[in-house]
């Protein structure tokens, strides 16, 4: 009787392991350019470009399911030079995002590090306007012209259900970890703290985004940044047009944070 539940048991946690394995994702991109830049009256530049269009990354995803529609799970996410395998941002391990995740009917939360709504990095950014991206980075793009946030640590978000295509995203941090540290063990006073609100729109070949940014710069003791960001795009059959505004009131930083 032993000898028939023992490979029962065996069977039964392989198969365990196996549904386990099955909500995780290994995933990545590698990405990497030559890329010739001329500007008039100066020479060529050639050179070995990383993250030309997409940065080179690895990460792992994973989702367990509660039930009713109830879910938690993480991302974990690192980007590197793919010339020489370095660390894109020195000194962390998942730079690009670190998050928990609570998602249901209600909407989702996330814990961690990740970009700001602007910031075209990553799941909650809602940037739209540009046909190049922020990180199609030679010339000619929104970052070179616009104020984006960029990945920042000790967020918490909140993404709203969809209605009608639209959908809500705040996001709160109380350390970002672009002028410190990233420490949020400090007096709350002395950190740099972040909050932003914005409203994306999707539908058919319609696709629009609203945002209300600010950096409050306590800890280089400035006035506080405040970024209002328009963007979208509009098909019309094998056209598209893209437009986006943007207004940066007390700004500390430059076109092309990220």
């Amino acid at each position: 009787m032993i000898k028939k539940l023992l490979p029962a048991a065996l069977l039964a946690a392989l198969s365990f392991n196996a549904m386990a394995a099955s909500n995780v994702t290994l995933y990545g991109v590698i990405d990497e350019a030559v890329t010739v830049t001329k500007h008039k009256g100066e020479s060529a530049v050639v050179k070995l470009d990383n993250g030309i269009y997409a940065g080179s990354r690895f990460g792992l995803r994973g989702v367990e399911d509660l039930g009713n529609g109830n879910s938690v799970g993480f991302i974990l996410e690192q980007g590197f030079n793919a010339d020489d395998g370095s660390e894109a941002y020195g000194g962390k391990a998942f730079s690009r995002e670190a998050l928990l995740q609570v998602k249901g009917n209600w909407g989702e939360f996330a814990f961690g590090r990740a970009g700001g709504l602007s910031s075209d990095c990553g799941t909650y950014t809602i940037l739209h306007g540009g046909a190049l991206w922020t990180s199609y980075y030679t010339d000619g793009n929104m970052a070179s012209a616009f104020i984006n946030t960029d990945r920042m640590d000790n967020l918490v978000i909140y993404k709203s259900p969809s209605f009608s295509g639209a959908t809500i995203t705040a996001m709160y941090s109380n350390g970002t970890g672009l002028n410190t540290t990233g420490e949020d063990d400090k007096k709350w006073s002395k950190n740099s703290h972040y909050y932003g609100i914005g409203l994306d729109y999707a539908h058919n070949d319609t696709v629009f985004s609203a945002m209300w940014e600010m950096l409050d710069n306590k800890d280089i003791a400035a006035k506080s940044t405040q970024l209002f960001t328009l963007g979208g795009q509009q098909g019309f059959g094998n056209w598209t047009v893209w437009a986006a505004y943007q207004y940066a009131h007390n700004s500390q930083m430059l076109p092309g944070r990220n």
